[in-house]
């Protein structure tokens, strides 16, 4: 899921040459110079058999060639279609230099972020435009990755153009290649969240692009070989063919557009209709990123940054409601879109919950000694006698984080020297349980990260191959068309 999107003209040699079958030259020329069949059927008239007449003599080497012209086709597609059907290497993977699309998928996004190294981040889907939808999102929200089918640039305000001309101080990357536009919205919201670890190769690109121009920030990233390989992890062969192709078909396109005379361009009318999105539309990935008491659309088409609008406490409302404006100028249900948040991770939240209450459980033990020595023969079987409650890699707490833990049984103290040991013994219980409940929740969270990774290496792997030689085999076995006909039988 990407975009067909508006680029700056490449230049003639860049262009990857299209994998379309083409005619075999020996028949192009023969349509263009027939002097060769002229000698031909030349012979073939002087014949001295009266059993032949000339117009079946002179159609005699064209059916031929028709013969041999299909024959050398479908040799021709058979052959590509052979070579597009080979497992891609990791070897010829790296050495593409074209950018696949990318679908808009969390678990996807997480896989590159891990891969470029950044730490303690989640993409996470956004399931509705409700307060109760961002509600769920776990705190804080770093910035919205907005998908959408992109028709043409947008029109903004003076407002917000005058707001572009103070970005200079925003890490913001032009789109100069195709099919980029998601590496550049997770990049856009990252470099630009101080409190995120990027990752040292992500922080010495930032370094090398901070102070160029947006559109060779742009053109150093799509030749940064650590970002387009992270890119295009998951690419099959026939994603790059596909990619190839696009692009020459674009560069043709725009070949032809430059010989066509130019139009008049007319002047918009002041009630705006309803746009319409066509069916050959791309789609295109933006972020919407908090900086500074400001919230900013960063679109790699835009040559800058756009200013939504200052905000105080709440960010994301101010974000969406210039998503919902987006979506209201197309056509009801027209406008196909998804929106992913890139926020902090839950188990960094969690280390820190249960730290804390590690080091609360440890006060209020300190006060049940001081009361009564014997305090432990007293507990319930299953209570955590013998539960320790000190660093554990399995739930990222280090003795760090505890020495910096604000355990909330510090503010209460004075309260908890006054309580019987009965009741201390009762708050320790809600206390164990409530640590047994937050060590569940980030084992959870662990194994989630952990099957993402295993779905993206088995994702890697291009099973377009297999299904074709099985196909293939199939149909050469006679039993494809028994299996389509019963297929179509079982559906009525």
């Amino acid at each position: 899921m990407e975009v067909v999107e508006q680029l700056p003209v490449p230049s003639s040699g860049s262009i990857r040459r299209s994998t379309r079958p083409r005619k075999p030259p020996g028949i192009r020329n023969h349509y263009r110079d027939p002097t060769p069949e002229k000698s031909s059927t030349s012979h073939v008239r002087h014949t001295k058999s009266p059993s032949v007449a000339p117009s079946m003599a002179e159609s005699t080497p064209s059916k031929r060639l028709n013969l041999r012209k299909r024959k050398e086709a479908t040799m021709d597609t058979e052959d590509v279609m052979e070579k597009a059907m080979r497992p891609l290497t990791d070897e010829e993977r790296r050495e593409w230099q074209g950018w696949v699309e990318l679908e808009s998928n969390p678990e996807l996004f997480n896989y590159i972020l891990r891969q470029y190294g950044t730490k303690d981040v989640k993409v996470q889907e956004v399931l509705g435009l409700y307060d109760e939808a961002f509600a769920e999102l776990p705190s804080p929200v770093y910035g919205l990755i907005f998908l959408y089918r992109y028709q043409e640039p947008e029109e903004f305000g003076d407002e917000e153009k005058k707001g572009a001309d103070a970005a200079s101080h925003i890490w913001f990357a032009n789109q100069t290649i195709n099919n980029a536009c998601a590496t550049i919205a997770l990049l856009n919201i990252v470099m630009n969240s101080p409190e995120v670890d990027v990752g040292n190769n992500m922080v010495a690109f930032k370094a090398e692009t901070q102070k160029v121009k947006p559109s060779i920030r742009g053109q150093k990233l799509g030749q940064h070989e650590f970002i387009r390989n992270i890119h295009n992890s998951f690419a099959r062969r026939m994603d790059m063919l596909n990619s190839d192709l696009a692009l020459s078909n674009e560069f043709e396109a725009w070949e032809r557009a430059k010989k066509r005379p130019k139009k008049m361009s007319k002047k918009s009318s002041p009630s705006k209709p309803k746009k319409k999105i066509s069916k050959d539309a791309g789609f295109h990935f933006v972020a919407y990123v908090p900086i500074d008491g400001a919230v900013w659309r960063l679109d790699g088409m835009q040559k800058k940054p756009i200013m939504i609008g200052p905000f105080k406490n709440n960010w994301l409302s101010i974000a969406r409601d210039h998503i919902q404006a987006h979506i209201a100028q197309y056509a009801d249900g027209d406008l196909n879109y998804n929106l992913l948040s890139l926020c902090r991770s839950p188990l960094c939240t969690l280390s820190e919950q249960l730290a804390s209450n590690i080091k609360s459980i440890a006060v209020l033990e300190r006060i049940l000694a001081e009361q009564s020595p014997d305090w432990k023969l007293f507990l319930p079987d299953g209570e955590g006698k013998n539960l320790k409650l000190e660093p554990n890699a399995v739930y990222r707490i280090t003795q760090r984080t505890v020495d910096e833990a604000t355990p909330f049984a510090v503010a209460n103290q004075e309260k908890l020297e006054v309580f019987a040991p009965t009741e201390l013994g009762e708050l320790r219980t809600k206390w164990m349980r409530a640590q047994a409940g937050l060590e569940l929740q980030c084992m959870e969270e662990t194994v989630a990260i952990s099957l993402e990774d295993e779905k993206a290496e088995r994702r890697k792997h291009d099973y377009t191959p297999v299904i074709y030689n099985s196909i293939k085999s199939l149909a050469e076995q006679g039993l494809l068309r028994e299996i389509v006909q019963d297929i179509r039988a079982s559906r009525g």
